[in-house]
């Protein structure tokens, strides 16, 4: 199984390493699963990446998560529904169906987020980490907003990704057990990381086939 799947905490530039890994890998990526709100808000960044400023995460967090599942568009696979809030082991299971089909894809691939080291247990695992106020500062420059934004961003998406997790699969998203490769991407380049990375994932799948 020639797949990466990776998880990435607010800050540490999972959005700019992912496609350029996966270029270097030469393999199809996973990003972002496109999500239409029922506000006509993008709830791909409040699961993916982070949240939008502004965003409530008080306020039936869970249930949201769950609209935003409902209505991913057929072009990642799922077909849109109602989903009600008890409906998530439903949903788990569909969004699993999901990704172990694109990585099941001759040439493997590359998962970014959706807990895909749990979905995946033979794939090679990625987390990138860093310390808070250096994810914080790297992420207000990568976003182009001021740190006091970033902070707030920070603690939401690190909300959300514990929510997610703990809800589907009881665990916790920074065990570092579910990894195969930590790596502090606010000390590296990109494309220092992208190289690290890449050459790890090379030595994994030729010791493991």
């Amino acid at each position: 199984m020639r797949v990466v799947a990776m998880s990435s905490s607010y800050g540490t530039g999972g959005s700019i390493i992912a496609p350029a890994l996966a270029e270097r890998l030469d393999i199809p990526l996973l990003h972002h699963i496109r999500i239409e709100h029922r506000d006509e808000e993008e709830m791909d960044d409040v699961i993916s990446e982070g949240p939008t400023a502004g965003e409530d995460l008080t306020r039936n967090l869970w249930e949201r998560i769950l609209d935003a599942f409902a209505s991913m568009p057929v072009e990642h696979g799922m077909v849109p529904t109602s989903v009600p809030a008890d409906a998530s082991l439903r949903v788990k299971s569909e969004v699993e169906e999901r990704i172990r089909a694109f990585a099941d894809e001759p040439g493997g691939g590359l998962v970014r987020g959706w807990a895909s080291s749990v979905v995946l247990p033979d794939a090679f695992h990625v987390l990138l980490d860093g310390p808070i106020e250096a994810r914080a500062r790297q992420g207000a420059t990568i976003e182009n907003i001021d740190i006091a934004t970033a902070r707030k961003r920070l603690e939401k998406s690190g909300a959300v990704r514990r929510v997610y997790w703990k809800r589907l699969y009881n665990r916790d998203w920074l065990d570092k057990n579910s990894f195969h490769m930590c790596l502090d991407t606010t000390a590296i380049t990109p494309e220092s990381a992208v190289e690290i990375i890449a050459t790890a994932a090379e030595a994994f799948w030729s010791q493991h086939g």
